[in-house]
C-alpha cells in the first residue's frame, strides 16, 4: 500500500522532501490557527467578565452616618453621606479634567456646592474611561458595583446616575471646543443612616439633579436647598 502511494506521488512529481516540507507547513498553520483561536477566546471571556480595573467595591467606601454640620446633602429629604463619585467623559470627543478639584467644580453645574460636600464627607473620586451613553454607563456601573446590602429591597445605599453638562475653558476639550461644554456621565454613591427604599435613581437630564438632591446649611434645618 505504501509502495503504491510512493509510486503515485513519484508519478505526480512529488518527492519525500516536498512531502515533508508540506507536512511541516500544515503543522505550523494548525498551531497558528489554534493560537489565534485561543487569543480570540481569551478576549471574549475578558469582555464577558468585564475589566477588573473598573470593579467597584462599595464595602470599602465610608459607611459612617452623614455629617450633620455645617452642610447637609439631602436625597428626597433624607440626609446622605456622599461616599463616592464615579465620573466618565461622555462621547469620544470629550475627556475629564486633569485634577479632581476641577472635576468637582464642573459637577457643580448640576448641583452647586457639591465640591464642599465632597470635602466634608471625604468623598472618594473614581475616574472611568469614556462612555458612549448615560444608559450604557449606568448598566456598566451597576454591573461592576458590589453593594454591601446586595439585592435587598431596603438598603442604606443609593446610587444616583445621570448626565452633567459643564462649561469648560476653550482649547481643552478637543472637538467640543466651539461649544464650550463638556458632557460627563456621573454616579453618586450615597449612604444613609437608616435603610430606605431608594436603591437606584436615574437623572434623565443635566438640569434635573436638583429635583432630587439638595445641599443646605445645617443651621437652616428644613430650609430651602440649592
Amino acid at each position: 500500500m505504501l509502495a503504491k502511494l510512493a509510486n503515485l506521488l513519484h508519478a505526480w512529481g512529488i518527492n519525500r522532501s516536498d512531502l515533508l516540507l508540506g507536512s511541516c507547513g500544515l503543522l505550523v498553520l494548525a498551531i497558528a490557527l489554534k493560537w489565534g483561536y485561543s487569543v480570540v477566546l481569551s478576549k471574549t471571556k475578558s469582555r464577558v467578565k468585564g475589566d477588573s480595573s473598573l470593579t467597584i467595591d462599595v464595602a470599602k467606601f465610608s459607611q459612617e452616618p452623614p455629617p450633620l454640620a455645617p452642610m447637609l446633602l439631602d436625597f428626597y429629604g433624607i440626609p446622605m453621606r456622599l461616599s463616592a463619585i464615579v465620573a466618565a467623559p461622555a462621547g469620544r470627543a470629550s475627556n475629564l479634567p486633569l485634577d479632581n478639584q476641577s472635576l468637582l467644580l464642573q459637577c457643580e453645574s448640576a448641583l452647586p456646592r457639591l465640591g464642599r460636600i465632597a470635602e466634608l464627607h471625604k468623598t472618594k473620586i473614581i475616574r472611568w474611561p469614556t462612555q458612549l451613553s448615560v444608559t450604557g454607563f449606568t448598566h456598566a456601573l451597576l454591573r461592576e458595583a458590589s453593594l454591601p446590602d446586595g439585592k435587598q429591597t431596603r438598603s442604606r445605599w443609593t446610587v444616583v446616575t445621570g448626565p452633567v453638562e459643564a462649561e469648560t475653558p476653550s482649547g481643552t476639550i478637543g472637538l467640543q471646543e466651539e461649544t464650550g461644554t463638556r458632557l460627563l456621565t456621573v454616579a453618586l454613591f450615597l449612604c444613609a443612616e437608616e435603610p430606605n427604599a431608594y436603591n437606584q435613581e436615574a437623572v434623565p437630564a443635566p438640569h434635573q439633579w436638583r429635583r432630587i438632591l439638595q445641599v443646605r446649611d445645617a443651621s437652616r434645618d428644613g430650609g430651602e436647598g440649592t
